[in-house]
């Protein structure tokens, strides 16, 4: 059956109309869920959170919802947190439990987006771990330790552990914020197109190239093989996707080489090192008839980002062009790279930049605590060691 030829009042409806009334149907239900449950005497609160957990999951999986809806998704995730945070500020394991679920779901709704970079995604989520890690160290020194000290030394001591988690969580914070900045750079890296430019660039200063190169040029396979071999369809290198969300799971089979060839404007082949994740492949074309298969064949025009370096011949000392550190490996031409892997890159990098500066005011927290403890037991001793 065909929805799109169903008619209401006479009209045709659209694809955008279908979509609105589904979900005016799930709407109603959660109401009429709600409503029996008020009936039975069940816990209203609980009915309504999952209520409204259910149709937020099946907007954010909608064609039709846009950032600015996830924003205020997030917005409003981040509300409820705070409200239940607060009343419950006073417990030591509930504020933990809720401050993970808060965390889950904003991270669960950003990655419904088409336009989150998943190569930074993972770098920045690392430090966003270790950030959250300290912060429940932090919480539980103050809400643990701190209250059950008594006397000038005990309280000293466990101000000099705040002080110390304090100091740590603004290290991360800053690393955090100092990646993002980078990220916001990228777009500026220097191109090489051929191989005189990519020496050029290796002998440049560490500061131009910190941030790596784009090369542009062929990829080559430095082992041809026969026409016509079943290995990978034909693929030099390639990785099977399983679908969505195939990105973020491991990459058993794939067909990562750990050298490649790269031939330049200038007719010069350079080798350049392989990636070894999925997430360093972007806008791998698909392969057929498997059309879960991603990889690319000889001649495909790629962009590498990677450091710029030189190989020298242990026989005569003849230098020759190369890459290293490869990022990320990615069809097509330098205009499409820019406009879709580092827009959205620098979108995302953003995004993390402002969290990494809002988690710097965040780890001066245990800092104001371990100076009020020292203060109240300072008093508490009328000025005196005790």
């Amino acid at each position: 059956m065909n929805l799109l030829s169903l008619t209401l009042f006479g009209r045709q409806l659209s694809p955008e109309s279908i979509h609105f009334l589904f979900f005016i149907s799930l709407g109603l239900l959660a109401v009429l869920w709600v409503v029996f449950a008020w009936k039975r005497g069940d816990k209203l609160a609980t009915t309504i959170a999952f209520a409204a957990a259910g149709l937020t999951l099946f907007y954010l999986t909608s064609p039709y919802v846009t950032d600015s809806g996830r924003w205020w998704v997030a917005g409003a995730i981040l509300l409820v947190g705070f409200i239940q945070l607060w009343r419950n500020r006073d417990r030591v394991w509930k504020p933990l439990l809720l401050a993970t679920g808060v965390i889950i779901s904003l991270l669960a709704v950003s990655l419904t987006s088409n336009s989150v970079n998943l190569y930074f995604f993972e770098k920045f989520l690392g430090k966003g771990i270790a950030f959250y890690f300290l912060g429940c160290l932090a919480w539980l020194v103050i809400q643990v330790v701190m209250p059950r000290t008594r006397g000038k030394q005990q309280a000293s001591q466990a101000a000099g552990l705040c002080v110390i988690v304090s100091l740590v969580m603004l290290i991360v914070a800053v690393t955090w914020w100092r990646e993002a900045v980078d990220g916001n750079a990228l777009p500026d890296s220097p191109v090489a197109t051929t191989g005189r430019e990519v020496s050029a660039l290796s002998q440049s200063p560490f500061g131009d190239r910190r941030h790596g190169i784009f090369a542009i040029g062929l990829i080559n396979d430095p082992k041809p093989r026969e026409a016509g071999s079943p290995d990978g369809a034909g693929f030099i290198t390639n990785y099977t996707a399983r679908g969505p969300g195939s990105g973020l799971k491991g990459d058993n089979d794939s067909k990562f080489p750990l050298i490649l060839s790269l031939q330049m404007a200038d007719g010069a082949l350079i080798n350049f090192e392989g990636i070894s994740s999925v997430r360093q492949a972007f806008r791998w074309p698909e392969g057929e008839p498997d059309n879960h298969l991603r990889g690319l064949r000889h001649g495909d025009p790629v962009v590498v980002w990677a450091d710029p370096d030189e190989l020298v011949a242990g026989t005569d000392g003849t230098r020759t062009p190369a890459l290293k550190a490869t990022r990320v490996i990615a069809y097509g031409d330098l205009d499409a790279f820019r406009r879709e892997f580092l827009g959205d890159l620098v979108k995302t990098s953003r995004v993390f930049g402002w969290i990494a500066v809002t988690c710097m005011f965040l780890s001066a927290i245990p800092l104001c605590f371990s100076i009020r403890t020292l203060f109240r037991h300072r008093r508490a001793a009328g000025g005196k060691v005790r």
